[in-house]
């Protein structure tokens, strides 16, 4: 059973407040009591765990370890890693698409205006 640290316990709180379905007014319409998962410090709920929790990524990974904690090489905010070449936070790695996508548009309009052709082009006539 994992058990979370303060900050961790009030980032739940936190997320069942403001994402839980179960969650009405501090009691909890599944087990018609109180919200257990609110006031324990212990992983109790499984419907937070598998429905809620995974909203906050950062957060789950925090609680369960999973994945590598990398820095992001634009922003310098800590990101938990998905994969092992992962380098950029989310909010950064769409700019960073979008400008290699507008790089590249601009070095394929520059070549095909000198009247270079292609590299595919050129291979068939060597055959």
């Amino acid at each position: 059973m994992k058990i979370m640290d303060s900050a961790q316990k009030s980032r739940a709180v936190r997320l069942i407040k403001a994402e839980c379905a179960n969650y009405c007014g501090g009691e909890c319409i599944l087990a018609d009591t109180a919200c257990f998962q609110a006031h324990s410090y212990s992983l109790l709920c499984v419907p937070f765990q598998n429905y809620v929790l995974p909203l906050d990524m950062e957060l789950q990974a925090d609680i369960f370890g999973a994945g590598e904690r990398k820095i992001c090489a634009i922003c310098k905010k800590p990101i938990w890693a998905k994969s092992n070449r992962q380098k950029y936070c989310d909010e950064c790695r769409t700019h960073v698409r979008r400008q290699k996508e507008r790089d590249r548009q601009r070095h394929n309009y520059a070549t095909r205006q000198q009247g270079v052709k292609p590299l595919h082009l050129d291979r068939q006539n060597l055959l």
